[in-house]
């Protein structure tokens, strides 16, 4: 499910997210008694860029407020999620949020940083910047993935 995308049906689909990630954890943790697991969403930034503008990646295909809307109900995705897996009470899952694109967060605000493309500078919103600050305690992980950073590194700007 991925009904945070849409605001006019973010309302009915929060619900079924939240019984969806709940009867999840609660069949992993019963199911897998031994093992460890870690529920967490997949490429964070990605998730929210594919609305931004591909070629650029400037936020110009929606209104400000429309961005604003769009990662407010992606937190609370986050945050729904990671409430389930609570609820399901099962010691051995946990909740997490996966974000991509520090090197973005960082430029915003730094851009005296060497190598910086400054263009990443007006881009007003991030998983780092915008999400993480307004998650609940129950996000027990924050998990990076590198690919930003590897990207840097393959074009000698890091």
């Amino acid at each position: 499910m991925n009904g945070w995308t849409n605001s006019s049906t973010w309302s009915t689909s929060k619900p079924l997210e939240s019984t969806e990630m709940q009867n999840f954890a609660n069949y992993l943790g019963s199911n897998f008694p031994t093992k460890k697991f870690i529920i967490l969403n997949w490429e964070g930034d990605n998730a929210l860029y594919q609305f931004l503008n591909s070629q650029n990646n400037l936020p110009t295909m929606l209104s400000s407020g429309a961005i604003d809307s769009l990662y407010s109900r992606y937190t609370d995705w986050i945050n729904t999620r990671a409430a389930a897996v609570h609820t399901a009470g099962k010691s051995n899952v946990k909740a997490g949020v996966e974000f991509n694109m520090s090197w973005r967060a960082m430029l915003s605000q730094n851009t005296n940083i060497i190598g910086a493309d400054c263009s990443y500078a007006s881009i007003p919103h991030s998983v780092v910047k915008t999400v993480l600050p307004s998650i609940t305690s129950n996000v027990d992980y924050l998990s990076f993935s590198s690919y930003d950073q590897i990207h840097r590194i393959l074009h000698g700007t890091l």
